[in-house]
């Protein structure tokens, strides 16, 4: 019978780290991410890549109502942010604790600590898009990439599909950073931001059941299924419905070709007359 092995509270979180990984998650730690996020964040916004993006936009949504008759974006206002340092707390112990399968020895790819939070976390400076329709967050990853590609940057992208209901597209780029050391010597790597890809009604649930999913981050235990039965639940119900709104999107695109069709059919035939 596999041993069961019980998992550091969150609360208990900073003093196992402390003890196991000889990091202190103390005010110098959350002050140096601060200054290294805000340094990331600033650097991401004045480069090329970012800091021309309208024109990009503008472009992109031509051509896509060109090709489907439809407008691309609800919102095309890409704003980063960096992510707090309560958050990337969190990120870590999820990934050092609850999802590392390997616990009490190491993730398979190694622990995360403060010092590599900014090379090994993908979300320290993040930004959101919003399409219109369920097409539209892969067409423009694969435009980002295109993008990324012309100005010699590493990246990549793929899609997100969750039981929770979650559906969207995330795309990376790594723009190199100078950042500083516990010691406050400055180095230079590379950051990766993250842009998120998603749908207006996906966009809609999310603003809707955000809180709920943030304490269901903060759950001191691995997750099982049972969730999926228990009908009456928070949980269950936003999970559902973000699939069904998955399913609806996709009904939706079906309906948009079908009158791009039958446009398409209305006006051979009137040109042959």
């Amino acid at each position: 019978m596999k041993k069961v092995v019980e998992l550091p509270k969150y609360s208990a979180y900073p003093q196992w780290a402390k003890t196991e990984l000889r990091q202190a998650l103390d005010e110098k730690t959350k002050k140096i991410y601060q200054t290294n996020a805000t340094a990331a964040l600033s650097t991401a916004q004045a480069h090329p890549f970012f800091s021309d993006l309208d024109d990009f936009f503008i472009d992109l949504e031509s051509s896509y109502k060109d090709r489907t008759g439809t407008r691309l974006f609800t919102n095309s206002a890409l704003q980063l942010t960096p992510k707090t340092y309560d958050s990337v707390v969190n990120k870590s112990y999820r990934t050092n604790i609850i999802k590392n399968k390997n616990f009490p020895s190491k993730p398979q790819e190694g622990w995360i600590t403060p010092d590599n939070w900014m090379q090994r976390l993908n979300d320290t400076v993040r930004g959101e898009l919003v399409c219109a329709y369920l097409d539209g967050p892969e067409y423009v990853a694969q435009a980002l990439s295109a993008r990324a590609d012309k100005l010699s940057l590493a990246s990549d992208f793929y899609s997100r599909q969750q039981d929770s209901g979650y559906y969207a597209y995330h795309f990376y780029v790594d723009i190199e950073v100078e950042l500083v050391r516990p010691t406050w010597r400055t180095f230079r790597a590379p950051v990766r931001v993250e842009v998120q890809l998603t749908t207006q009604l996906q966009e809609v649930l999310r603003a809707l059941t955000h809180v709920f999913y943030e304490e269901l981050r903060l759950q001191e235990q691995r997750e099982g299924d049972e969730w999926k039965w228990n009908y009456s639940t928070g949980r269950f119900k936003a999970s559902y419905l973000g699939h069904t709104l998955h399913l609806l999107e996709g009904t939706i695109m079906e309906l948009r070709h079908t009158s791009q069709s039958s446009k398409a059919s209305k006006k051979k035939k009137g040109a042959a007359k």
